[in-house]
């Protein structure tokens, strides 16, 4: 799993913090790991919707790549999931739905 780290954007009218989402360092020699990365950051791209963090900027650092994704509020949904069990709901499942 790539860490999803809290980072501050400085730009020249605002600051945001925002989640800043890259691939650990012994990983980068896993292309498949790099190739899904890579797929993430496009298909975000192209998903509109409330339920889901737009990506603001992206890139490679070095060799690093890194998303700068908008930092939504709530629990992760693997969170939920593993506490709560399957969600259920037809209702909730059409809020989730792309």
């Amino acid at each position: 799993m790539e860490p999803v780290l809290l980072a501050v954007l400085v730009g020249l009218i605002f600051i945001v913090t925002v989640a800043l989402k890259t691939i650990n360092l012994e990983l980068l020699g896993n292309a498949e790991l790099l190739r899904r990365f890579e797929r993430e950051a496009e298909e975000l791209g192209m998903v509109p919707g409330a339920h889901n963090a737009r990506v603001l900027d992206g890139g490679v650092d070095g060799r690093r790549p890194y998303l700068v994704m908008e930092l939504l509020d709530g629990r992760p949904l693997d969170v939920h999931l593993r506490e709560q069990g399957p969600i259920r709901s037809a209702e909730a499942l059409r809020a989730l739905a792309l």
